[in-house]
């Protein structure tokens, strides 16, 4: 994992607690203002933010069901919820 990805996840997510995140080009802004702050860490933080961001990673990875029927399952399953809520039950 490269470092400086992961300083750019966990700027964005900070910057993200408070409000919505914004539009438009927001990588070249986070570039120019938070270089230095980049360019200023440690060694041990910038390890630090990197195993951050592999845990998040693997707690938002989805695992892949080994079967065929269990897939089908899923995909009925994630259907009929998403008719529930398109189309609410008489």
């Amino acid at each position: 994992m490269n470092t400086w990805n992961a300083f750019s996840w966990k700027k964005g997510c900070e910057l993200r607690e408070d409000k919505p995140a914004p539009r438009g080009h927001i990588l070249p802004d986070l570039v120019r203002k938070y270089r230095e702050e980049y360019q200023a860490l440690s060694l041990d933080q910038k390890t630090e933010i990197v195993k951050q961001f592999e845990e998040s990673k693997q707690a938002r990875s989805v695992t892949h069901r080994l079967t065929t029927r269990a897939r089908a399952s899923d995909a009925t399953h994630t259907l009929a919820s998403i008719r529930n809520q398109a189309i609410p039950p008489p």
